[in-house]
């Protein structure tokens, strides 16, 4: 859940004008870019949302929708609505942090790919923690009666 702050971070840094591990002429460029670094805050907000919604996984509070959440509240979450988006996410970052590690050193500073080499690290914690959410709710098996 943890290791999406430091990709967080920057691009957060980078939105207000501080060139956290990149130069700052990149940061420059990025300003000049219309729309970049809106979008890199709308990937370091999904990337904060998704970290916190990683926890619900393992947490009794991502079992049961919670009250503000109209016509659903108090109701079980459905298995496919967690296990389905947590498999997809967890399949692109694997893949994605492995390409940052790949890619190593960036001539505009560190801070292009090793915040996001985490990934590797959040995606396999993700498909973790979905296995766990699946068999801790999967229920009795209609063919063997087992858990």
């Amino acid at each position: 859940m943890l290791s999406s702050i430091p990709y967080d971070v920057t691009r957060v840094a980078w939105f207000f004008g501080y060139p956290m591990g990149i130069t700052d002429a990149f940061l420059e460029d990025m300003q000049d870019t219309p729309g970049m670094l809106g979008i890199g805050l709308g990937l370091a907000i999904a990337s904060t949302v998704g970290g916190v919604l990683t926890h619900g996984l393992v947490a009794h509070w991502g079992e049961v929708w919670p009250r503000w959440v109209p016509f659903k509240a108090g109701k079980p979450v459905a298995l496919a609505t967690a296990i389905v988006p947590a498999l997809l996410v967890s399949v692109v970052l694997v893949p994605g942090g492995l390409q940052m590690i790949r890619g190593g050193d960036q001539p505009f500073g560190w801070g292009t790919n090793y915040p996001a080499m985490l990934w590797v690290v959040w995606g396999a914690a993700l498909g973790a923690a979905t296995l766990a959410y699946y068999l801790r709710r999967r229920g009795t098996c209609g063919y063997c009666a087992r858990g």
